[in-house]
This record gives C-alpha cells, sequence and structure tokens, in this order.
C-alpha cells in the first residue's frame, strides 16, 4: 500500500503534534520491542562514537 505525499501529510498533522515537530525532539524513537540489552549496547555504541568526534 503506497501512500501519496499528500495522504502522509495528512497523516503526521494527524499523528504528531505541532510541538514534537522541532528541531529540539528526539530524532529517534524505538517502535518495536528490542530486549533492554541491545539497547545498552546501543548506547554505548553511539555515546563512544560522540566523544570520538570531539577529539
Amino acid at each position: 500500500m503506497s501512500t501519496t505525499i499528500e495522504q502522509q501529510v495528512a497523516l503526521d498533522e494527524a499523528l504528531v503534534p505541532n510541538t514534537k515537530r522541532s528541531p529540539f525532539f528526539k530524532a529517534f524513537l524505538v517502535m518495536a520491542d528490542v530486549p533492554e540489552i541491545y539497547m545498552q549496547e546501543f548506547w554505548a555504541t553511539t555515546y563512544v562514537h560522540q566523544h570520538s568526534i570531539r577529539f
């Protein structure tokens, strides 16, 4: 099922409040049941990666 751009915009307007569509809102949301051990590993990887950029 493919959606047109107009349909996608209407769906976004209905599901996402305007306050959450700002550059300061979280970029990634977990939308699946992921075991906690994997989320911890993902956080550790991104945390280390962010520090490596600073140097």
